[in-house]
This record gives structure tokens, C-alpha cells and sequence, in this order.
């Protein structure tokens, strides 16, 4: 909270003395511009006192100053980012909560899931598909999977990502789908039917900035796996 009031006081301007190496006074003025680039230029030469007079300090007592706001600075930014997050988490009807986010969507979904055969998240896919909404869908690419193109409707995007790596044992193993560019939806939960009677949960999260992240982690997985429909 300290370093804040100080930034504020540095945000609005700082009143300055220049000093020569041998302590006399070369000029004086009033600085009201944004920090912290202005002070790179005459820091280490210079006394300093805020607005009110009520700091004073040296110009390496300044620099470890500047410092210290450009990292404050840095932090506000990425809290600034996440400030209007919102999160919830749930272990019972995680279908329902699946479906409903599908039947609210209007501009896209895209989905990485590892297993897709339920039934009737597959329907509402496909229904919202028919109504205009882009969707892409990858999953993993075995015999659990091979009915999952028959139950997706032709207009939507699907890809089977193979096993990968050395050894071709890694697995795309991912469970999150994004909304809308700005819903998530994460967690323990295979959408399929068996997993409606394991212990399971889905994390679901509303902001910006997480969607972004995983619609960039969605598009390698795109690029990773080529355009072969299988």
C-alpha cells in the first residue's frame, strides 16, 4: 500500500532539484509526466522530493525506488487482467452444466477433451452447430473415440489427435472447452457416459484473458496435429 500512495504521488508529478557532483544547484522545475521513464535521464545526479515534500531522498535512493514501481507497475498490470474473474466449481450435474453452456453459446466453442460419447452433449453440439455456432472438437484418437464422429453432426470441425512423443505413449489428455471467447469450462470430467457415475468435477470460469490462453493452447494442438480428419 505504501509503494502505491508513492506512485500515485509520482503519478500526478514530482518536484525536482538538479545538483552538479560538487552540490550546486543547476535548476529546479516541476516534472508531470508519466512515470517511470522520465527519471532515467537524471536519477543517479539528482535529490528528489514528492509533491508534498513529504520524502527526500537521494538519486540511487531513486533508482532503487524506480525499480521497485516498474515491478509494482508490472504486478497492477496483471492484476488489472484478472480482476474480473470469476470462478465456480461443481461435482454433481456436470452434464447439465456442459449442455448449457453449449446452449448459450453464440460465436463459438472449441473443445479438447480426451474422450467425447455422450450422447446427449454430442446432440447439443450438434444442434448448436445447426444453428450457426463454429465448433471445433479434438480428441484423442483411439477406440473409445470411434464412435464420437458418427455422433457430431458434418458441419462440425473434429480432429483425433494420435499418440505422440518418443515412444508414441503421450496422450492429448486435456479436458477444457471455451465459450464464446470468454467462458471456460475445465476439470476431472470426460464427456462421456460413464463418467456421469465416477467422482468427478468441472471448474468453470468466466474472464477474458484464461479463455485467450487456452484458445492459443487449442490452435498449437490444431497445428500440432495437421488437417487429416481421421
Amino acid at each position: 500500500m505504501e509503494l502505491i500512495a508513492v506512485a500515485l504521488r509520482l503519478e500526478r508529478g514530482c518536484k525536482w532539484l538538479t545538483m552538479n557532483r560538487n552540490g550546486g544547484s543547476v535548476s529546479s522545475g516541476m516534472v508531470a509526466q508519466s512515470w517511470p521513464d522520465w527519471w532515467l535521464n537524471w536519477v543517479r545526479n539528482t535529490q528528489y522530493s514528492d509533491i508534498d515534500d513529504s520524502a527526500i531522498g537521494s538519486g540511487m535512493e531513486y533508482d532503487a525506488l524506480a525499480h521497485r514501481l516498474k515491478t509494482l507497475k508490472c504486478r497492477l498490470e496483471s492484476a488489472q487482467k484478472y480482476s474480473s474473474i470469476h470462478i465456480d466449481v461443481a461435482f454433481e450435474q456436470l452434464e447439465k452444466i456442459i449442455i448449457k453452456e453449449i446452449e448459450r453459446s453464440a460465436r463459438s466453442i472449441d473443445i479438447a477433451v480426451a474422450w467425447i460419447t455422450n450422447e446427449r452433449i454430442c446432440k447439443a453440439l450438434t444442434t448448436a452447430s445447426n444453428n450457426g455456432v463454429p465448433i471445433r472438437v479434438i480428441v484423442h484418437d483411439d477406440d473409445t473415440n470411434r464412435i464420437t464422429d458418427s455422433l457430431l453432426g458434418d458441419g462440425i470441425w473434429l480432429r483425433k489427435c494420435p499418440r505422440h512423443g518418443r515412444y508414441k505413449q503421450n496422450l492429448m489428455h486435456n479436458k477444457f472447452s471455451i465459450f464464446d471467447e470468454n467462458r471456460v469450462i475445465t476439470g476431472s470430467y470426460n464427456w462421456t457416459n460413464a463418467a456421469n457415475y465416477h467422482n468427478e468435477n468441472v471448474v468453470i470460469i468466466l474472464n477474458d484473458e484464461i479463455a485467450k490462453k487456452l484458445r492459443v493452447q487449442f490452435n498449437e494442438l490444431v497445428k500440432s496435429i495437421g488437417q487429416q480428419r481421421k
